[in-house]
């Protein structure tokens, strides 16, 4: 029982943290919309492309986790 209440907790904050992640990815590709110039980076569109990927992933792997996916 303790167990289960754990990879429910766990499931839950990984799931929160790809969820920010998400969130953080579309504020900074807007921040890059918005205020971006010449002097940009080229590399920041694939910065943004691997931060949505990784909170995907972390979403997904957190919802799995907490329904018991994994074990």
């Amino acid at each position: 029982m303790n167990t289960i209440i754990w990879q429910i907790v766990i499931g839950m904050v990984v799931a929160g943290l790809g969820g920010y992640q998400l969130w953080a990815s579309r504020r900074y590709l807007h921040q890059l919309q918005t205020h971006g110039n010449a002097e940009t980076s080229s590399f920041a569109l694939l910065a943004v492309w691997s931060s949505f990927v990784l909170g995907v992933l972390f979403l997904f792997g957190g919802l799995a986790i907490a329904i018991g996916v994994f074990s």
